[in-house]
């Protein structure tokens, strides 16, 4: 078990799905706690709002 949790840090996707898994949760508990936050448009905003982020993170990756 542990060599696979080794196995899984090192590897070259781990902060990917980290991010995602934040987000979704992230996103999860907005939507429980803040009215209309599951509207389209708002999912759309966290992206344009962080789209700078999103740029550096992926010409990061493609190095």
């Amino acid at each position: 078990m542990k060599n696979k949790l080794n196995h899984l840090i090192a590897s070259q996707y781990f902060s990917f799905f980290v991010t995602v898994l934040l987000f979704i949760i992230l996103y999860g508990a907005g939507i429980a706690i803040y009215k209309g936050f599951m509207r389209p448009q708002v999912f759309l905003n966290l992206f344009i709002d962080n789209a700078a982020l999103i740029i550096v993170t992926v010409g990061s990756r493609l190095r």
